[in-house]
């Protein structure tokens, strides 16, 4: 159980971070869902962050890896929550199949975030006309 964000009595508590990025920008949204005792469903924003791309090339993949990494940690340890409650959702096929293989096929930028992912939370699908942060 979750610590309480503010909503009583509680019942479940869980974290949806909603990622996207272009060759311009890149950034995430976080949403904390909560469930009380009588089983309504309150849907709060608590965070979202936004960057340019760097100059150098990236791969837009790579930018929403960072992008999920970075803003879930935060939001999680400023909240105090369970890391085991966080959600990502991805429209990137990419960053999917990542995420879904070994960190230790990958090279050390993509390896690190996605030894973060698989330890901290459980990466999801969402059709890009669905991403809050598309």
């Amino acid at each position: 159980m979750s610590r309480s964000l503010g909503f009583l009595p509680e019942k479940e508590s869980s974290l949806h971070v909603f990622v996207d990025a272009s060759e311009v920008a890149y950034g995430a949204e976080a949403y904390v869902r909560h469930v009380d005792l009588c089983n309504e469903i309150t849907v709060k924003l608590v965070s979202s962050k936004s960057r340019v791309a760097p100059l150098t090339t990236v791969t837009i993949p790579r930018l929403e890896l960072a992008a999920a990494v970075r803003l879930s940690l935060a939001v999680t340890k400023t909240l105090q929550m369970p890391t085991n409650n966080v959600v990502h959702w991805t429209d990137s096929t990419h960053v999917l199949y990542w995420i879904s293989n070994d960190s230790r096929h990958f090279k050390p930028f993509i390896a690190n975030r996605i030894g973060e992912i698989h330890e901290n939370t459980e990466p999801t699908f969402v059709p890009t006309n669905e991403n809050p942060a598309d």
